[in-house]
């Protein structure tokens, strides 16, 4: 965090249930106790979102596989989606009715589908049906990719040879609004230390 000094995190798929309050190793750096999760009843969350004190930021939809908010004037939309295509349409759908014609956009995170056959290397081909399906929700909502720094891959199955796989599920989609509001600002996928890579917006 101190390398790069964001005002907004996203945690996606911490595999425990969220505490009450943020450890005080992450308040330390200046973000605030209180923050928010997709945690309910029986079923542990998969997001968490945390940010800065000072910036404003509202709740404007949430569920197993987003959470979108407001941050001052725009929207962002975290992403941790279902490994199931058939799971994903409900994804594509919640998000696609948060477009609006005029208000930036930006929807990050781990899209669990590649965009096309040259982001997965090893394996199988990828499910083609899921990628057009992820294709379509990207052009009917005008969004960009903007995650064109750093690694080609943003995720790999941590094994060696012929069983190795790596894949590009991790990215920042923006749309035209978000590109004018930002000028030059781009994604970036960092250095692997688990499975995922962590993606930062970069200033020119």
């Amino acid at each position: 965090m101190s390398t790069h000094n964001p005002d907004v995190i996203c945690i996606a798929e911490p595999l425990i249930k969220p505490p009450t309050l943020l450890p005080p190793v992450i308040c330390g750096h200046g973000f605030l106790a209180n923050f928010l999760h997709n945690d309910i009843p029986h079923k542990v969350g998969n997001i968490w979102v945390f940010w800065r004190e000072g910036l404003a930021v509202s709740l404007v939809s949430l569920s197993h596989q987003q959470i979108t908010v407001r941050v001052n004037s725009f929207l962002m939309s975290f992403v941790h989606a279902s490994s199931s295509y058939g799971l994903r349409r409900e994804l594509w759908q919640d998000l696609s009715q948060l477009r609006t014609n005029n208000e930036a956009w930006a929807v990050i995170g781990d899209f669990n589908i590649v965009s096309s056959v040259v982001e997965r290397k090893g394996g199988c081909r990828p499910c083609l049906t899921a990628m057009n399906e992820f294709n379509s929700f990207i052009h009917s909502n005008a969004l960009i990719n903007s995650t064109t720094l750093g690694y080609k891959f943003s995720w790999c199955n941590k094994r060696w040879g012929s069983r190795r796989m790596l894949q590009k599920l991790d990215r920042m989609l923006v749309n035209q609004e978000w590109q004018q509001g930002n000028v030059g600002w781009r994604s970036k996928i960092l250095t692997q230390k688990l499975d995922h890579n962590p993606i930062v917006m970069n200033s020119p």
